[in-house]
């Protein structure tokens, strides 16, 4: 393949470990001029490069690859070095060179969505992927809420520690709030106003039912154990309260409903889902949304584009 990318990885791969040992003890200090053409020349360069990767970093859902791993396909055994500290050593250490590796997907993550969320400007790009997310494992219809990773039962426990818990549990096929709440954010900055907000209905803790998600919905919880977990008397649970990152997505949110055209206003929505609480009879009045209003409010009523 002209475009194979293991030899530029592995001139790069060199580069870098010769420039690691050059300053393991310090640096010389001395500076270079470098002209803007060169500096244009490897950018257009490293852009292509990732171009091409990005031509190939989706499964055939549409769904964005977030993590791979690489096997060794192919090797050659190295001579043990002159340096070694006794025979024994020698004969014990083995030293190979890889000349090809074998690249394996790992299964759909969220994490991968979100970035590509982030860095897609195209809009028929942007529906595709949030609708891709949506028709896939990382959706969770029992909650409406978006799971941290697809089924990980085909992956090796090499992967960490997320090929160990339970399916629903912690960091497998969790609704983990923080990437949930992520991938909120970036549908409404993409422009996928209705989108955000029939995923706000059912996905915002403030609107879930207290006696279903196990505490207070005016406080955040590390993650939420999913559908995919084995006791359903869990499902929708939060568990491990948490006031970090989760708030702070939140916030972004807000202030990107405040403060980014086209401005919200308060409206009366409804929501299907058996978790969500009941939405009220009436509406607030139609207003500019306010961050205070919003953040301190009890948050029985959605907001919709105006």
């Amino acid at each position: 393949d002209q475009h194979d990318f293991f030899p530029t990885w592995q001139e790069l791969a060199s580069c870098r470990e010769a420039y690691r040992s050059d300053i393991r003890l310090g640096i010389r200090g001395d500076s270079a001029v470098v002209t803007s053409a060169e500096l244009m020349q490897f950018l257009s360069k490293a852009a292509a490069a990732l171009a091409r990767g990005l031509l190939h970093a989706q499964d055939s859902a549409g769904l964005p690859i977030s993590y791979y791993y690489h096997e060794v396909a192919e090797h050659e055994v190295l001579p043990a070095p002159s340096a070694a500290s006794s025979a024994k050593e020698a004969h014990v250490l083995t030293f190979v060179k890889v000349r090809r590796f074998a690249q394996k997907p790992v299964s759909a993550f969220l994490e991968g969505a979100v970035h590509a969320l982030r860095s897609t400007g195209d809009a028929a790009k942007i529906s595709a992927l949030y609708h891709a997310v949506r028709q896939s494992a990382l959706y969770d219809k029992k909650l409406g809420m978006y799971r941290v990773n697809v089924s990980l039962e085909k992956e090796s426990f090499e992967i960490g520690r997320s090929r160990v818990f339970s399916p629903g549990w912690l960091e497998n096929e969790s609704i983990f709030l923080h990437m949930h709440y992520k991938f909120m954010l970036e549908t409404l900055r993409s422009g996928l106003a209705k989108e955000f907000f029939d995923d706000l209905r059912c996905g915002l803790i403030a609107f879930l039912k207290p006696e279903v998600y196990g505490r207070s919905p005016l406080e955040n919880s590390s993650f939420i154990a999913s559908s995919c977990f084995p006791d359903a008397n869990a499902h929708g649970v939060g568990f491990v309260a948490r006031l970090s990152g989760a708030s702070a997505e939140w916030i972004s949110m807000v202030l990107h409903m405040d403060w980014v055209p086209p401005r919200f206003i308060w409206s009366k929505v409804h929501c299907d889902s058996p978790h969500a609480r009941p939405w009220p009879n009436g509406c607030l009045p139609s207003n500019p949304l306010q961050v205070s209003a919003l953040i301190h409010s009890v948050l029985n009523c959605s907001v919709a584009p105006g």
